[in-house]
Formats: structure tokens, C-alpha cells, sequence
């Protein structure tokens, strides 16, 4: 079982009643239902304390400069941000060279509005903020009154110009449509150019080897993303690493369903990150807003589509058994509307299975040492000149009462008849 947990509340300015930064807390248990009740009064007291419980990678940024007609740059200039989600107002103004930087927004859409008498309120509806990506909107102001508004309501998609990484953001939209088996969110990083699949991730962290009898950990960050090897990479959870020391293993994979979106840094990394050798992955998860919303899912899989196995054939056995649930849901929104937002999410997964084993047993004719039966491959006593084919009396490929080891015997009876 998977709970998510994520909270945000509001942090004082000075030129605004509050804004609202992003703090994250997530808690991964398997423990069953009182762990939940657990977590919840956890999630409380880390909402009502306001911890800080977010990084830099999280959040990305809206910068640019305000001129006039003529392109000289605007000082003064009241820059206004507003989060469409949450109403959260980031006011600044613009430096003696027209230039303005609004920093660690979260992932979102955001309303950009400039502001200088004498001339136009300028207004542009929808700036889309990415994770650990600065967005440059530049604003030229017209001459009248400042009642008079320009309104942009669409735009030539923002390019990243103020930093020199290469990299490709994985947008909500394909994080939540593209069908992910197990619903792990790594299997989205083989969209980015410049990654590489070194392995099977197949599944998520419940089971995701030999219909879930195992889980092959280390093939969740198996990936070679910028030239480096696979398992080399560094993974970032809402600002917090999650790679653990041996093998650099990925150690949380948060669900579909609670992941806003992320970014792939595959070269020229900045010097911010550290502890990678190829790329880095840095995931945001969703967050609340004035509206409530939610969804519930499962997903079903058992082998009435499944062909049987090759083997399973040879040998005139069925399909195995399988039935496969995997269901949860989210729910967000208000806690006080424009102040203080939620966001929940768990999942879980059952599977009901069984591994086919085709392994057999010695006879009783074999271990008297008869391999006379039809179909049996010849047997031949290498202790002999020549290796010659056993035969006793005359019999091939039966070893003698006498050749046979009465304590290896025994052991080798015992072995066949305890029980599996």
C-alpha cells in the first residue's frame, strides 16, 4: 500500500496578505490501515506547523524585461503573478534596467499582469511554469491610460533562454493518459531524447518481476541518460533525493496518479545537483487548489486474454492463475480557500498468482539405479578406459546395486520424499 500526502500553506510578504509555497510530504507505508491513520495525523500537524519541506529543484521561475515602444527598459514597473489554481499573488517591481525575476513558483499556470502610469495594463492570461525550468515573458507597454488593458490570450510556447542545461519536461497530460504497465512512471523517461532504457522496469515497486514473486529494483533507474551508464543517474522527489547508496538503486517511484509532472536533465547539468554521472530527474506531485478534485481507479488484469507459455504447452499444463488488482484515488482542494491547500493519494496493489515450476523428481527406477526407460539419454561410467555405456547383467544403462553409494542413496530418498 502507497499513502501521498502533500500540503500547502501559505508564507507571509510584504507587499501581499500571503502567498503560497509548495510543502510536500510523502509517506510510503505497507503496514496496513493503521499507518494510514498515522500518516493523516502527521500530514495535520505538518500543515498546521507550516514546515518547510521543499528544495529549489521543485520550482521554476517566470523572468523578463518591460521596455516601451521604443526598447528602452521600464524601472518601476509593478510585475503581478497570480496561480490560476490557488490565487497565490507574487508582486515585484522592475530594476533600473527593466528587468524583473519572479523565483520558485511551483509547476502551473500563471497569470502575468505589468503595470506603469502613462502607459497600458499589460495582461497575460496563461504562463505555463514548468519544474526547474525559468520561463522568459518580455513585455512591451504601449502609450495610454492605464485603465486601457492589452490582454494576450495566446502566444508562441516560451523557450528557455536564461540557462544553458539541455533538457525535456514530461507535462501532465502524458503522465496521466499514456498507459504505464504497473503504472510506473520511470517507463516515461525512454519519451526523452537522450535516454535510453538499459533494463526492464516493468511493473512498480509491489512486483514487477516473475509475475511479482520478486522485484528487480535496480531496473527502475536503469537507464543511460546523457551518454552515462544506466543506474547512474540522480532522481529527485518534490526536492528530496531519493537514490539510495548501493548501486545508486531508485528507492520511490510515487504513482501515476499523484505525479503533476518532471523534468530529464540530460546534459549540462547545473551546478546546483551533484552525486550523478548521467542525468537528472527531478518529479513534482501534484498539489491542491480552490476547487475540489479527485479520482478513483483500478485496474484489472488475469489471464483470460494471456496466451500460455511455450513450456507450459510442451508439457500439456493450463495457463497459471492470475488476477491482478491494482486501484487507489486522489483527492485535493481547499483546507481555507486562497491559504491553505491539500492533496491525497494511495494506491494499492494485489496479485494472486502462481509460478509455474517444471522441475521433476528421480523414479523409483533411478534411484535403484535403472535408466533403462524409454526416451532416457545413455549413461556412461567415466570411471571405465573408453567410457563405456553402464550396463548391469547385460542390461545397458542400468548402474549395479554395488556401484551405489548406500549414504547417497539414503540422502537422495529422503530429499525426494520431504515435502514442497
Amino acid at each position: 500500500m502507497r499513502l501521498y500526502v502533500s500540503s500547502h500553506r501559505s508564507a507571509p510578504l510584504a507587499d501581499a496578505d500571503f502567498t503560497f509555497a509548495q510543502r510536500a510530504s510523502q509517506i510510503w507505508t505497507s503496514a496496513g490501515w493503521p499507518l494510514v491513520a498515522a500518516s493523516l495525523a502527521l500530514a495535520a500537524f505538518v500543515t498546521a506547523a507550516c514546515l518547510p519541506a521543499s528544495a529549489q529543484v521543485i520550482y521554476g521561475a517566470i523572468v523578463g524585461t518591460v521596455t516601451d515602444a521604443s526598447g528602452a527598459g521600464m524601472p518601476g514597473a509593478t510585475v503581478k503573478v497570480a496561480s490560476l489554481g490557488t490565487n497565490e499573488v507574487r508582486t515585484v517591481s522592475t530594476s533600473a534596467a527593466g528587468t524583473y525575476s519572479v523565483p520558485n513558483l511551483a509547476a502551473g499556470t500563471y497569470r502575468l499582469e505589468v503595470q506603469q502610469s502613462g502607459f497600458k495594463h499589460f495582461v497575460r492570461s496563461s504562463v505555463e511554469v514548468q519544474v526547474d525550468v525559468t520561463s522568459r515573458v518580455d513585455v512591451s507597454l504601449q502609450v495610454g491610460d492605464i485603465s486601457e488593458s492589452i490582454e494576450v490570450t495566446s502566444a508562441a510556447p516560451i523557450l528557455q533562454t536564461d540557462n544553458s542545461s539541455l533538457g525535456t519536461v514530461v507535462p501532465q497530460e502524458e503522465v496521466q493518459s499514456i498507459p504505464l504497465s504497473g503504472r510506473n512512471i520511470n517507463n516515461l523517461l525512454a519519451l526523452v531524447p537522450g535516454v535510453v532504457a538499459q533494463g526492464g522496469t516493468y511493473g512498480n515497486a509491489v512486483g514487477n518481476q516473475f509475475n511479482g514473486s520478486r522485484t528487480n529494483a535496480i531496473g527502475f533507474g536503469n537507464y543511460s541518460i546523457g551518454g552515462g551508464f544506466g543506474n547512474q543517474s540522480q532522481f529527485f522527489v518534490d526536492g528530496v533525493a531519493t537514490n539510495a547508496p548501493a548501486n545508486n538503486l531508485t528507492t520511490y517511484t510515487p504513482s501515476q496518479d499523484v505525479v503533476q509532472e518532471f523534468r530529464v536533465v540530460t546534459n549540462n547539468v547545473s551546478a546546483e545537483y551533484g552525486n550523478y554521472a548521467g542525468g537528472v530527474i527531478n518529479i513534482t506531485s501534484k498539489s491542491g487548489g480552490n476547487a475540489f478534485h479527485g479520482a478513483a481507479y483500478e485496474y484489472l488484469r488475469n489471464k483470460i486474454l494471456n496466451a500460455n507459455g511455450f513450456f507450459s504447452n510442451r508439457v500439456d499444463l493450463s495457463r497459471p492463475p492470475l488476477v491482478q488488482n491494482q486501484f487507489g484515488g486522489t483527492l485535493g482542494g481547499p483546507i481555507r480557500k486562497d491559504k491553505t491547500f491539500f492533496f491525497f493519494g494511495i494506491e494499492r496493489q494485489i496479485i494472486r498468482t502462481a509460478v509455474l515450476s517444471l522441475t521433476t523428481v528421480p523414479t523409483a527406477a533411478m534411484r535403484a539405479g535403472d535408466f533403462s526407460a524409454p526416451g532416457l539419454a545413455p549413461i556412461y561410467d567415466q570411471s571405465q578406459p573408453g567410457n563405456p555405456q553402464f550396463q548391469c547383467n547385460g542390461v545397458l544403462n542400468v548402474i549395479c546395486p554395488n556401484r551405489l553409494d548406500p549414504y547417497g542413496d539414503k540422502a537422495l530418498c529422503e530429499r525426494a520424499s520431504a515435502p514442497e
